[in-house]
C-alpha cells in the first residue's frame, strides 16, 4: 500500500499503535505487546500477541510472535529516509516458547495459529515526480492457521481481509493524530 503525502516515521508509528489499530482494523479483537529486550527506541524485540475476528467460516486465531522492530537511519539505507522494519515468527525455541505460553496462554475460543520466519512490515519512502513524499508499506506473512480447512478456502479468506486491511489503513490514517 503507498500513502502519498505521509511521512514513512508516520506511518510506522500509525501502523505499530495497537490501541488506534484496534479501531480502524475489522480483522484484529486484541493486540498486546511484551518488550523481551530494547537496545534502543529503534532497536527492539518484541512478543507481539493478535488475536483475529472469525473471517468467513474460519473462527478467530491467536498468534503470539517474536519480533524485531528496527529503524535503519537514512544514511545507514542509502537514500533521503530511514526504512523501518518489523520482522518475526513464532519462537520455536523452548525457553521463549514456555515464557510465551505463561506471558500469553491460550484464550477460550481461539485456534493458536502460527506464523513463519520473514513476517513483518517493510515501511520504506522516495519522492514522487512532483517531489511529494510516497510511502510504500509491504507486509508479508506466511501464516498456519491450524484447523482443519483446505488451504484454498484459508488463502481466499486471508487475501481478503489484507485488502480490508489496507483500504481501512489508508482511510484510518488521514486522520490519524499521535497523542
Amino acid at each position: 500500500c503507498s500513502y502519498e503525502g505521509q511521512e514513512p516515521k508516520d506511518i510506522y508509528e500509525f501502523l505499530m499503535d495497537n490501541e488506534t489499530r484496534l479501531g480502524w482494523d475489522a480483522n484484529v479483537c486484541h493486540l498486546d505487546t511484551t518488550v523481551l529486550l530494547e537496545n534502543s527506541p529503534e532497536d527492539k524485540i518484541v512478543a507481539l500477541n493478535c488475536r483475529t475476528n472469525a473471517v468467513g467460516p474460519i473462527s478467530g486465531r491467536d498468534f503470539v510472535d517474536v519480533c524485531h522492530w528496527v529503524t535503519i537511519p537514512a544514511k545507514e539505507a542509502g537514500g533521503d529516509y530511514p526504512i523501518y522494519m518489523s520482522a518475526g515468527a513464532t519462537a520455536t525455541e523452548s525457553n521463549v516458547e514456555a515464557l510465551i505460553k505463561e506471558v500469553y496462554p491460550e484464550p477460550s475460543g481461539y485456534v493458536r495459529g502460527a506464523n513463519f520466519p520473514g513476517c513483518g512490515w517493510h515501511v520504506t519512502a522516495s519522492k514522487n515526480g512532483e517531489g511529494k513524499v510516497v510511502t510504500l508499506v509491504t507486509y508479508i506473512i506466511h501464516t498456519d492457521l491450524k484447523g482443519w480447512f483446505p488451504k484454498i478456502v484459508v488463502n481466499n479468506a486471508i487475501a481478503g481481509s489484507y485488502v480490508d486491511f489496507f483500504k481501512n489503513s489508508s482511510e484510518a490514517m488521514k486522520t490519524y493524530k499521535k497523542e
